[in-house]
């Protein structure tokens, strides 16, 4: 059975930090991200987490004591801002990134916030899955070769979902 756990991120105890890096960075692997081929070298560790990331709220999904999904939510003007949304490749399917967009969801509400807001790099079925629930793509900008150490252009699409 699936639990839940919200923590700031400055609470994180260094095995959670640790193991909420694993998940994102295998969720992100060769094997299961055809994004590889943009950021060959970019992996995540515990302190880029920490200092990327300060006053944002990590939400995980755990089966057991295996941390399985992750989000950052922090809260930016009038939307809640997604980060590293990511789901363990053995678990995806079962509607867990779902799940999390509806935590999300509910910590944009209880901060009166107007909806949720993500950028996604637009590879495989990332764009795609996130218009499904309900988001609509508000700027696509063509990122140069060399942004976070891309050896690609890319195209970064920014997303909102509105859920007042």
């Amino acid at each position: 059975m699936l639990t839940c756990r919200i923590t700031p991120i400055e609470d994180l105890s260094l095995s959670d930090t640790i193991e909420l890096t694993a998940v994102i960075n295998r969720a992100s692997s060769k094997e299961h991200a055809p994004f590889w081929e943009i950021f060959p070298k970019q992996r995540l560790d515990g302190v880029s987490l920490t200092e990327e990331y300060p006053g944002f709220t990590m939400v995980m999904l755990q089966d057991g004591d295996q941390i399985v999904g992750t989000q950052a939510l922090g809260v930016k003007e009038e939307y809640v801002v997604v980060n590293l949304l990511s789901v363990a490749p053995e678990y995806r399917g079962h509607g867990l990134g779902s799940q999390l967009l509806d935590i999300a969801t509910k910590f944009a509400k209880d901060r009166d916030r107007k909806g949720l807001t993500l950028e996604a790099i637009d590879v495989g079925r990332l764009i795609p899955f996130y218009q499904s629930l309900g988001f609509v793509e508000v700027s696509r900008i063509t990122q140069p070769i060399g942004r976070w150490e891309s050896v690609k252009e890319f195209e970064l699409v920014t997303l909102i979902r509105e859920v007042f």
